[in-house]
């Protein structure tokens, strides 16, 4: 706010506004042209190719991922501004505990208490062969400070429980997954607990909400408490315990695969206050998907049901389409309390798509045509991340791996 002018100041709050009408007229076309595209590269001699990226929610600032460091850009407000040559914080990920060289991986982004921070979670593995352990690492940095750097909050290494195991992180917590069992770590007191599990559990179908487990696998919600996390001790395997979901819902039958797809930055509430909504996209077996909105009403305890969580979720609106096919590369982000959108990384090109909720209860759900934003290469590879908020995208792939496209969309 020091920064900008009253008038940049004014417009870089309301691109998120803005882009909502854009988007209603550009659907009747198909393609959504691009204001500006900007270029992030990696060609000076000693550096890597890029590997991945993550656009930091208000769409500012970027993070870089190559084989074995991090990296935060400035992107600037406008986009028009100019990125610099180099980022303004870099990391190189050591090899302590491994004792040879690694790569390391992006599992999660969330920002620190007071709101100014931001903690990135890595996953740090040899570069050759595989091991029976993986290193953990969780960065802290602050972007607005005068001479922004990476501070190391917590590393471990953790036995890895199975070559096909998955990651979620919330805040303090990294909870990994499998086909038969669940394993929470808090990294910062460095405890942990297992459970062992009947439901086969993949990539993306799992969420923290309130302090609870929310799992969509399986055909059905499952909610499960936090149970009481214990001391880990280096090279003692992680306790046991029988834990079972508080409940289940059975949710939508003849899909293939299920996504939880809301924004983890929007579980920013008050301890004693509920998140507002789940939402989970499916892969069905004739073909599409279809989108379930859940909204959470909250529960009023009594001394009886002490042990009952404090919100449900209730099914309120659902979307199809036969237009994509889902993969893990989908995001979702809400625009306004009633307008969403859908962003869908699949063939050879990247689209995105407005659904607005009916006005009324019952009312039907209005899916605008998607839009083209991007269009790779033939068979290419790419990653992409989508902030609404300022309208503006990043892009990777496999035909430039030393770049990172950054495009903003927003008039």
């Amino acid at each position: 706010m020091e920064e900008l002018s009253l008038q940049d100041l004014q417009r870089a709050a309301t691109s998120h506004l803005r882009l909502l009408p854009h988007l209603k007229r550009c659907s009747s076309n198909g393609y959504i042209p691009r204001v500006a595209t900007r270029i992030i590269d990696n060609y000076e001699p000693a550096r890597e190719a890029f590997e991945s990226c993550l656009l930091v929610p208000g769409g500012r600032f970027s993070l870089t991922r190559t084989k074995d460091s991090l990296q935060l850009w400035d992107l600037g407000n406008s986009a028009h501004s100019i990125i610099g040559s180099t980022p303004v914080a870099s990391q190189k990920v050591g090899e302590q505990d491994i004792g040879e060289p690694v790569r390391c991986e992006m599992i999660g982004l969330h920002q620190t208490t007071d709101g100014m921070g931001l903690i990135v979670h890595l996953a740090v593995d040899p570069l050759e062969g595989h091991r029976d352990y993986r290193r953990y690492d969780h960065y802290v940095i602050y972007p607005l400070e005068t001479c922004p750097k990476f501070c190391l909050l917590a590393s471990a290494c953790i036995e890895s429980q199975a070559d096909n195991e998955t990651m979620t992180t919330a805040q303090e917590l990294a909870i990994f997954t499998e086909s038969n069992f669940v394993v929470i770590w808090n990294y910062v007191s460095d405890t942990w607990i297992q459970w062992q599990s009947d439901m086969t559990v993949s990539y993306g179908e799992t969420y923290i909400c309130n302090s609870y487990l929310i799992v969509a696998a399986d055909g059905a919600i499952s909610v499960f408490a936090m149970p009481p996390l214990q001391p880990r001790i280096q090279n003692e395997p992680v306790p046991v315990i029988t834990h079972k979901p508080m409940y289940q819902l059975m949710h939508r039958k003849n899909v293939n695969d299920s996504y939880i797809v809301s924004d983890p930055w929007c579980d920013r509430t008050p301890p004693d206050a509920i998140s507002n909504y789940i939402d989970i996209i499916h892969n069905t077996n004739a073909g599409g998907w279809v989108l379930d909105h859940y909204v959470l009403c909250p529960i009023k305890m009594t001394g009886s049901s002490a042990k009952l969580p404090t919100a449900f979720p209730i099914h309120e609106h659902e979307a199809h389409t036969s237009d994509e096919e889902v993969s893990d590369h989908v995001q979702m982000a809400w625009i306004t309390p009633r307008d969403a959108v859908i962003l869908f990384g699949s063939g050879s090109s990247l689209t995105i798509q407005l659904l607005t909720l009916p006005e009324t209860e019952g009312g039907a759900v209005t899916q605008y045509p998607s839009c083209r934003m991007w269009t790779a290469g033939d068979e290419t590879e790419y990653c992409f991340d989508f902030c609404s908020f300022a309208g503006r995208a990043c892009i990777r792939d496999e035909m430039r791996p030393c770049e990172i496209r950054v495009i903003d969309y927003v008039p």
